[in-house]
């Protein structure tokens, strides 16, 4: 089996931005990136290529983890109780109501009488928030 031939950076580079746009924008698979890329732009990597550029060097993921759910649901929840109005954003994208009502839902703790929801909320948003924005662009949800 031979070896793909390496792909200087200068190249992956200059591709970034529509790489970027085809996974995260147009959601695409890797195998679609692969095939649009070599089609449109005469570019030719291998799949196990895209996966380490996409995923292990540039960490970008169509996914938001558990966590950040759990801090996003804080944040909301503490600005529901202010009487805000929340819109909430999660790397750069802007998450529709529904599914931020769902998954707020979700990672709500479910053993936890409502009047303790506030008391608890505010203690996991004073321990996270810290965690999470430990240094500039750390900052995983933004809460406009």
């Amino acid at each position: 089996m031979s070896k793909a031939p390496k792909i200087p950076h200068e190249q992956w580079e200059a591709y970034r931005d529509v790489i970027k746009t085809l996974y995260l924008e147009q959601n695409k698979t890797i195998k679609e990136i692969g095939k649009f890329m070599s089609e449109n732009y005469q570019f030719y990597a291998t799949e196990k290529q895209y996966i380490r550029k996409v995923t292990v060097n540039w960490k970008l993921r169509k996914n938001t983890k558990k966590e950040e759910w759990e801090q996003a649901s804080a944040l909301v929840l503490k600005r529901k109780v202010a009487g805000k109005p929340t819109e909430l954003t999660i790397h750069g994208k802007i998450i529709p109501d529904k599914k931020r009502k769902k998954e707020t839902r979700r990672y709500a703790p479910k053993n936890l009488e409502p009047s303790l929801y506030i008391e608890h909320y505010s203690i996991v948003l004073e321990f996270n928030w810290q965690q999470w924005s430990a240094g500039p662009g750390s900052r995983y949800v933004d809460v406009i």
